[in-house]
């Protein structure tokens, strides 16, 4: 309970909010090294071969128990009621230190997210964003991804996997040097039920006349400018960190492709099928469980994997033919068909989202209240 509160606590101011979302997702992580931990110290935890770390596991609060059934067992009377005892000091203390923390909870009133303050999002329009709808719409948009809690912990969660998961992974420095690949990939993959976010208040674009083209564009305008640099910079660095030049080609075009699929299919699929999300009031960032549960949300992953790789397959053409007769003039000439392939899997699926979003808009409105 004590822990529980603490992390009430953490989460109840904006960094606090951000700081949670890193740590949860190193925790989801974690499974990967706890495996491996866990398959070289259980045979020496039971085994007891190691003094050190059997004495050390003891002098835990989570061993003072076990000691107390020891002792007790061997008729050492005296040091297990110390152990006892010593449990019990430890339990007072941490319900001393939950009632504050929950009595803190209920009388202060939450950080209200910091509507002002440096960064990205200073209430003017950014200079380089154009003065049509469009730019109204991005600038909007790049205002909500800095400062909605769920959007934030979405992408921040996708950079985390992207990078993360294949540097613990068994294949090691390869999956690497494909690490801005991963980060396009669960970017869009977290947001595929990208109006859901914003629930009921689509109405305003619906009740707009010709809007729906302008909100679907700078929705995805939007996305690719945070995940866009983001993954680029991981293109350039980690093959070359990784010592693997040679996959340049593969990443940037298989990348650029992936950016512009990714644009296309978090509007297609949120239009498509949409589902409403829990109401965000300050909670958990991570509340984000929609009306889409198992067989649902499995059709949905798979058609978001199937979109991404029907904009990957042009620039894999001449990827495998540049490796198979090995030209690398024709390898490297993937990556302006990688651009191609993502500029018009955009601009497609783009404008299938905003004519289904301009003639099915109410069934839209319905489904995310």
């Amino acid at each position: 309970m004590a822990v529980i509160a603490g992390l009430g606590a953490l989460l109840g101011s904006r960094r606090g909010k951000d700081l949670g979302v890193l740590l949860a997702a190193l925790v989801g992580l974690a499974y990967l090294p706890a495996q491996a931990l866990f398959g070289a110290l259980g045979p020496v935890v039971v085994d007891q071969t190691s003094p050190l770390l059997t004495g050390l596991l003891r002098g835990l609060p989570t061993g003072w128990g076990p000691a107390a059934v020891a002792a007790s067992v061997a008729g050492n009377w005296v040091p297990a009621l110390a152990w006892l005892a010593a449990l019990a000091a430890l339990d007072g203390l941490l319900l001393v230190v939950w009632s504050r923390l929950l009595v803190r909870r209920l009388t202060t009133s939450g950080s209200a997210g910091g509507v002002r303050g440096s960064g990205p999002v200073d209430g003017r329009r950014q200079w380089w964003l154009p003065t049509a709808p469009l730019g109204a719409v991005i600038d909007k948009e790049l205002r909500l991804w800095w400062r909605d809690a769920r959007r934030r912990a979405a992408l921040a969660t996708a950079i985390l996997l992207g990078l993360l998961l294949p540097f613990l992974s068994h294949t090691g420095s390869p999956s690497l040097a494909a690490g801005a690949l991963w980060i396009a990939f669960f970017a869009a993959m977290q947001v595929s039920n990208l109006y859901a976010f914003d629930g009921t208040s689509v109405w305003q674009t619906l009740s707009t006349p010709g809007a729906a083209r302008f909100d679907v564009r700078g929705r995805q305008w939007a996305w690719a400018l945070i995940v866009g640099p983001v993954a680029l910079v991981a293109a350039l660095v980690l093959p070359g960190v990784t010592d693997r030049p040679g996959v340049y080609p593969w990443v940037l075009a298989l990348l650029l492709a992936l950016l512009g699929g990714g644009a296309g299919t978090i509007v297609l699929v949120s239009v498509w099928t949409p589902a409403a999300m829990p109401v965000q009031r300050g909670g958990n960032p991570f509340a984000t469980s929609s009306q889409l549960n198992g067989f649902g949300l499995a059709m949905r992953r798979l058609a978001m994997s199937l979109l991404q790789l029907a904009a990957a397959l042009p620039p894999l053409v001449p990827l495998a033919i540049g490796t198979l007769a090995d030209l690398p003039a024709v390898t490297w000439l993937a990556v302006p068909v990688g651009v191609l392939s993502g500029l018009g899997t955009a601009w497609w699926w783009g404008r299938l989202a905003h004519r289904r979003l301009a003639e099915r808009g109410p069934e839209l409105l319905a489904a995310l209240r």
